[in-house]
């Protein structure tokens, strides 16, 4: 972190108008994309293609074309030039941005969805004409109709969830069930070494163990009640033990709630989930928060 703000600080990293570099290559590359474009377009007029194998090739021609002028722009630009560095970094951006702000916007959509078979040739650096402009606010004005239509249906799905999951409240410490979950902690491969399972940090970490998990020769590696993090799930791992019996809130013998066993370690204090704790809100808000940012974004 310290060596990224450092360098940070002392890189300056600015843009202006001048770092935004058009590919000298882009108007021949147009020129050749709008000869097959009229070809299409003059076979259409003499009957040999309808009206959706016309859109379908116009579509194709100039995403090809946008294509080409993307891979011109990223050949043209120097290393060192700020928006590549922005971009390559990871820090925002993508290159679909950057040819839109050098190279050509390319094929947009209409309200339906569908695209629109003229493609828009200017870059924003360049400017756009009066008819690409309004080509372009199609697109731009259903995307945030939909955005703000779409997140109060997110707000929706998160409220319904919240009203069946609010009674689910810690009530005690421990209704002290033998029931629980098996999880797999590990695959035994053909040549003999375990694979450690990917969702390992999800189904295990931070649960309550239902029983002793004993190895293949009848010892007791981690006992009943043992709290699963990083040094337990390594001593099983190490004893060659692939699946184990965990506490789940789906198996709590409590009456009303649960109990802060069959929960497990609290995300937030990293130690075992207080009584009163709300849990069924904070697992309805952890559904809903993602879902609300998704549709922000798109």
């Amino acid at each position: 972190k310290d060596a990224g703000f450092y360098w940070a600080t002392r890189s300056g990293v600015t843009i202006a108008m001048s770092d935004v570099l058009v590919p000298p290559q882009k108007q021949e590359i147009l020129e050749r994309y709008e000869a097959e474009a009229d070809s299409i377009e003059k076979q259409y007029q003499r009957g040999k293609l309808n009206r959706d194998e016309r859109n379908e090739a116009l579509v194709k021609i100039w995403q090809d074309a946008t294509e080409e002028v993307g891979q011109a722009l990223r050949a043209h630009y120097p290393k060192d030039n700020p928006i590549i560095t922005i971009v390559e970094s990871g820090a925002t951006g993508n290159f679909t941005q950057t040819r839109t702000l050098a190279g050509m916007k390319g094929l947009v959509t209409n309200p339906k969805g569908e695209f629109i078979p003229r493609p828009i040739k200017s870059s924003f650096r360049e400017g756009l004409t009066v008819l690409e402009y309004f080509i372009n606010t199609h697109g731009a004005r259903k995307g945030l109709a939909d955005t703000a239509l779409r997140t109060a249906d997110s707000g929706y799905l998160t409220r319904r969830l919240v009203d069946v999951s609010q009674d689910v409240i810690v009530r005690e410490t421990d209704c002290e069930t033998e029931r629980g979950i098996n999880v797999t902690l590990a695959e035994l491969q053909a040549d003999g070494p375990l694979l450690r399972d990917q969702h390992i940090e999800t189904s295990a970490y931070a649960r309550t163990l239902a029983t002793d998990a004993v190895d293949s020769n009848g010892n007791v590696v981690v006992e009943r009640g043992h709290d699963l993090g990083d040094p337990a799930i390594d001593a099983l791992l190490a004893a060659g033990i692939t699946e184990v019996k965990v506490r789940s809130v789906l198996t709590c013998a409590t009456g009303t709630g649960v109990c802060a066993m069959c929960y497990g370690r609290s995300m937030a204090t990293g130690k075992l989930v207080d009584i009163g704790e709300a849990v069924g809100i904070v697992a309805a808000q952890s559904i809903g928060e993602p879902g609300t940012q998704l549709t922000m974004r798109t």
